[in-house]
C-alpha cells in the first residue's frame, strides 16, 4: 500500500508542466505566491521589475475581502425555517426572541472569527486564487484557518468533479507536534535534532 507521501509524490510529478505556468503567472504578480522548487530564504526570487500585476492582484483582493467578509455587518445570516414561521405565527413574541437570539449568534460568531485573524489568511487564498487560479483553506475546530500554496497540496477528482482525494504536505517544527504525535510518528530522540542540535523540520502529509 502507498504512502501519502508516495502518492503526493506521483501526483505531483505529473502536473509539473501546470506547476511550470503557475510560477511564470506569479513571477509577473507576486512570487512568493508560488516561489521556484527548492527556493529558500536564502535565495532570491524572479522579479518582473514592475508592479502593475501585483497592484491589479491587491485592487482585485481588497474589493473581493469587502464584498465577501464585509468589516461591518456579519456576512452570513440566520434563518428562522418557514415551518417554525407557521407553527409560532400566533405567538409573535417567541418569534421576536427567537430572531434576537440568532442575531447574537451571528455576533458571537464574527467576534471569535475575529480573534483568529482570520482576514490575512483569506487575503493569502483569495491572492492564490486569482494569480494562479486555484487555492485551499482549512478550517478547525477552534475556528484557525490554514493556508496552503499551490504546490502544497494534490488532488483527485472524480468524471463528474467531485473530489475523490486530496493530501496536503506541510513542514512542521518538532516543537509544534505533541508528544502523541512523535510516538504515533514513532520518532525517537536522535529524529528530533538535526546536526547543529536545533529542532528538526519535518513533512507532514495529510489525506
Amino acid at each position: 500500500m502507498a504512502t501519502f507521501k508516495a502518492e503526493f509524490s506521483k501526483a505531483d510529478s505529473d502536473r509539473q508542466s501546470i506547476l511550470k505556468r503557475m510560477r511564470e503567472c506569479a513571477a509577473f504578480t507576486i512570487p512568493t505566491i508560488l516561489p521556484g522548487e527548492h527556493i529558500t530564504q536564502a535565495d532570491d526570487l524572479l522579479y518582473s521589475y514592475q508592479s502593475l500585476g501585483a497592484d491589479g492582484v491587491a485592487n482585485l483582493v481588497n474589493k473581493l475581502l469587502v464584498a465577501l467578509f464585509s468589516p461591518t455587518v456579519p456576512w452570513f445570516r440566520y434563518a428562522i425555517s418557514q415551518s417554525a414561521l407557521l407553527e409560532w405565527q400566533n405567538t409573535p413574541e417567541l418569534l421576536v426572541a427567537l430572531e434576537a437570539a440568532l442575531y447574537a449568534r451571528e455576533h458571537q460568531i464574527k467576534a471569535q472569527l475575529e480573534t483568529t485573524k482570520y482576514r490575512p489568511k483569506m487575503r493569502n487564498s483569495l491572492e492564490n486564487l486569482i494569480v494562479v487560479g486555484n487555492a485551499l483553506s482549512k478550517m478547525t475546530d477552534d475556528y484557525t484557518i490554514h493556508s496552503y500554496r499551490f504546490d502544497q497540496y494534490v488532488w483527485k477528482r472524480s468524471s463528474d468533479a467531485e473530489l475523490m482525494w486530496l493530501i496536503t504536505q506541510e513542514k512542521k517544527d518538532m516543537l509544534q507536534l505533541s508528544d502523541e504525535d512523535i510516538s504515533a510518528a514513532a520518532l525517537s530522540e536522535v529524529d528530533k535534532l538535526d546536526s547543529d542540535g536545533k529542532p528538526k523540520e519535518i513533512e507532514l502529509y495529510t489525506k
